[in-house]
């Protein structure tokens, strides 16, 4: 019976290093892959800090998808000034990065849907919920060129998520 408790407490410890870890990974990566895209004046139009945030939320707890999603804006803030806190482009995307990170999660864990499903219904998601806001946040603004100036980063989240969230959870076994 202590056997079983102890096991029981040892993959409890495990996974929550584990979380932390890809945590800390998620976050890193989001304050990083931006640095790198902004550098090639790529940054907002292929939309890099949500490769990092979408992967771990493949491989974490929902709660923890959140907190990486919540975080990561405003880490890379204080890390490199950007996104922006005014305008508040930061808290926008940190509301937007912990709802999609959360909902990638859940699907994640609690469906039997591949990656490859999961991350496209995610973006159409976000894009819709992207314009829902834009439409009510800013009556009369362009919704539509709002929405469409993150086209080739919903591509790039669609074709590169999938293979590193596969390459994440294959390397943690």
């Amino acid at each position: 019976m202590q056997s079983r408790e102890l096991v029981l407490q040892q993959n409890s410890t495990v996974s929550t290093t584990r979380e932390i870890l890809y945590a800390i990974w998620g976050v890193a990566l989001a304050v990083l892959f931006p640095v790198v895209f902004h550098f090639f004046q790529l940054g907002s139009t292929f939309l890099p800090m949500f490769v990092p945030v979408l992967t771990a939320a493949l491989a974490v707890s929902p709660f923890t998808a959140f907190i990486i999603g919540a975080v990561s804006p405003f880490v890379s803030f204080a890390a490199t000034g950007m996104p922006t806190i005014v305008p508040p482009v930061a808290a926008v995307m940190a509301v937007e990065l912990s709802l999609i990170a959360a909902l990638t999660s859940v699907l994640s864990h609690h469906t039997r849907w591949s990656p490859w499903l999961i991350i496209p219904f995610v973006m159409l998601f976000d894009r819709i919920g992207m314009a829902l806001f834009v439409t009510i946040a800013t009556p009369g603004f362009m919704t539509l060129a709002a929405i469409s100036a993150g086209f080739p980063g919903v591509i790039l989240q669609i074709a590169l998520v999938p293979i590193l969230g596969k390459w994440l959870l294959h390397h943690e076994k």
